[in-house]
């Protein structure tokens, strides 16, 4: 019952993304381009999630409200970023659209690394992050405490990042449809 906060983290890794790639727009060094907005938008996206997370902790009632309005303040904060950097107009469109038919080959190599690496994370963590899935679902909150601590935040971290390398490399849009459409 997180989709509010899902869209924000999301708009949040998008506003990194743009971020990264103005301030290290010039560095001639592919993985350095590559990696710099990765690592602003999961950053960003880390910050947004906690901040929201703050609000679903402190507060019962009007939670969308603030999720709207951290939404809302992001998309702001994207146009800023895309009006301070002229160079970002057109990857602002390829951020917030995506097109999987112009990533390049290191791109592609790149996000190829990176995702294998968080699916082996995910195969390692499968029987903690079930175990926490189930024990949320039943109970409200996590009941044990053996090696709960490695799965909760490993699994938070590995989803942020995936969805970093996402909104990076295929669009906002894109990423939001896959993880509300199934």
């Amino acid at each position: 019952d997180r989709a509010m906060q899902t869209l924000c983290v999301g708009q949040g890794a998008m506003v990194g993304v743009l971020l990264g790639m103005g301030f290290l727009h010039s560095f001639e060094n592919q993985l350095v381009f590559q990696a710099g907005p990765l690592l602003c938008a999961f950053l960003l996206s880390a910050l947004t999630f906690l901040v929201t997370d703050k609000f679903v902790a402190e507060r019962a009632a009007s939670k969308n409200t603030h999720f709207a309005f951290v939404f809302a303040l992001l998309m702001a904060s994207g146009s800023l970023v895309s009006s301070l950097f002229p160079a970002l107009e057109s990857h602002m469109a390829q951020v917030y659209f995506g097109d999987l038919a112009t990533l390049s080959v290191s791109d592609s190599q790149f996000a190829v690394v990176g995702s294998t690496i968080c699916l082996l994370l995910l195969i390692a963590l499968n029987k903690t992050i079930s175990n926490q899935s189930f024990e949320s679902a039943v109970f409200g909150n996590l009941i044990s405490t053996q090696s709960s601590a490695l799965g909760h935040y490993g699994f938070k971290f590995i989803t942020l990042l995936i969805l970093c390398f996402s909104v990076q490399f295929v669009g906002f849009l894109f990423t939001v449809a896959l993880l509300f459409l199934p």
